[in-house]
């Protein structure tokens, strides 16, 4: 992957769509416990 290519954009939250052929759905308690997780462990990307 060239780095170079990347760039980061800040949008809205309100501009974001759910991706209708997203196979699981979290529960509010199940997205505290990921966000939790991600806090305490930071978020990991597979691909590195």
């Amino acid at each position: 992957m060239n780095n170079e290519n990347l760039k980061i954009e800040y949008i809205s939250i309100e501009k974001l769509t759910p991706y209708p052929n997203n196979s699981k759905i979290h529960t509010p308690e199940q997205i505290k416990h990921i966000a939790s997780s991600i806090k305490e462990f930071g978020f990991n990307d597979p691909r590195r």
